[in-house]
């Protein structure tokens, strides 16, 4: 399976359910998409972009973790939380702007990441866990909005 169309209606990704499928490349999420649950998208190698639905208010552990052709994250400003290890893994994701509802970043969450070398931290996170942008080696500026 190369391509996801999920149609309007679905509320729910459930646990792994895309979970190393190294063939998938396009995935396209519904408006009506509520919740994402871990592992959902976990090893999906071919992943360039995704767009998270406005309905979305958590990025929950590991989902794309591993996603390693991973470049580019839309990531809506109801999301709140982004769980442990979200993004770790993800070697070419470059490019990412927090959520303004963003309160929590969980640990290891972009381990690996290349990013940017610049990133705003929204003035409502109030915990940050361990090793959250470890191995971040092209970061030169961090503002933390107050």
């Amino acid at each position: 399976m190369k391509k996801i169309v999920l149609p309007e209606g679905c509320k729910y990704i459930g646990s792994g359910a895309f979970s190393g499928n190294n063939k998938l490349d396009t995935v396209i999420l519904p408006s009506t998409l509520t919740a994402i649950h871990q592992e959902a998208f976990k090893g999906c190698t071919k992943i360039q972009r995704i767009t998270i639905p406005r309905k979305v208010k958590a990025i929950n552990s590991s989902v794309f973790n591993g996603c390693s052709a991973l470049r580019r994250v839309e990531i809506p400003d109801s999301v709140s939380t982004i769980g442990d290890n979200a993004f770790s893994g993800c070697p070419n994701l470059d490019s990412i702007v927090l959520p303004t509802e963003l309160t929590m970043i969980g640990g290891s969450a972009f381990l690996g990441a290349v990013l940017q070398d610049s990133l705003v931290i929204p003035d409502k996170v109030i915990s940050i866990g361990t090793n959250a942008f470890a191995g971040w080696l092209s970061l030169k500026e961090l503002s933390i909005d107050l």
